[in-house]
């Protein structure tokens, strides 16, 4: 089962943790790469291509181009980050699994590492 490609779109704003882009329908996709094409001067055909090896593709100045020299953006959603592995050491504390530390009394979090190594 092929997964849906989901077309995302940035229009300069940026909030309090970052870019914030949103989906984009299929009119406003088939809009911003026609606009990607002739602001780059070449074609749709190889936008697409940009777009399908993962890159963002500028397609127009935002509304404070004057003030930040920001572009309009288009790009395919990234995959969710997979969630940490948590586990449960002998300290008695759950954490990712990257950080379980191994003491002389059995596995510990950093947090406790100290006390568990005596």
């Amino acid at each position: 089962m092929t997964e849906k490609i989901i077309y995302e779109t940035h229009d300069g704003f940026e909030g309090s943790y970052n870019k914030q882009f949103n989906e984009c329908s299929e009119a406003d996709l088939n809009a911003a790469i026609e606009a990607a094409a002739k602001l780059k001067q070449t074609t749709i055909d190889e936008i697409k291509t940009l777009l399908t090896n993962g890159h963002e593709v500028a397609y127009d100045k935002t509304s404070n181009y004057y003030y930040t020299h920001d572009m309009k953006r288009i790009r395919i959603r990234p995959a969710p980050r997979p969630q940490p592995i948590m586990v449960k050491c002998s300290c008695g504390h759950t954490i990712s699994k990257t950080s379980v530390m191994n003491a002389s009394m059995g596995s510990s979090c950093p947090d406790c590492y100290d006390r568990m190594s005596m």
